[in-house]
């Protein structure tokens, strides 16, 4: 590797375990520095995703805000609402399959699956395929990552 990649890579890793963000300070000794971290869990239990699965309702949902004037399905402020949750709980804080949080919410954006495979209720009934095919990325995350994350560590990035 070249010495200015190395020297640049150094002080990106060296930002990052200066963010005092527990949850960063993790996945860069995990992943970047391939050292061992312990189980994931120790940041599924941090206050921020803690706080996000607090507010998560008994089917899997989470409750949106709902508009004065309806202009979409009842349904709709929820969906998006579950759906920016799951989202930051499988790509912040990296929740597997192995949580129940997160098994809740599938079934739940399951739900919204039409027999062509899509989910709809995002925009009305419409077939929007941004919405289908990023959620599907995000539920195949979980279901093919596990608990000890990648193998490895990055090339170079030592300190």
């Amino acid at each position: 590797m070249k010495k200015d990649l190395q020297e640049e890579l150094h002080s990106t890793i060296e930002a990052l375990l200066a963010t005092k963000n527990d949850a960063i300070n993790y996945f860069t000794h995990r992943d970047l520095l391939g050292e061992s971290t312990g189980p994931i869990e120790t940041v599924w239990a941090l206050p921020e995703p803690r706080k996000i699965i607090q507010k998560q309702s008994a089917n899997g949902s989470w409750k949106g805000i709902k508009n004065k004037t309806p202009v979409y399905p009842e349904n709709h402020t929820t969906l998006v609402a579950t759906y920016k949750s799951f989202r930051t709980l499988v790509e912040r804080y990296r929740f597997t399959r192995e949580s129940p949080p997160i098994a809740k919410a599938a079934e739940y954006l399951f739900s919204f699956q039409t027999p062509d495979g899509d989910i709809r209720g995002f925009i009305g009934n419409q077939y929007a395929t941004y919405y289908t095919g990023y959620i599907l990325s995000l539920l195949l995350q979980p279901a093919m990552r596990t608990t000890r994350g990648w193998r490895g560590g990055c090339s170079g990035c030592s300190r």
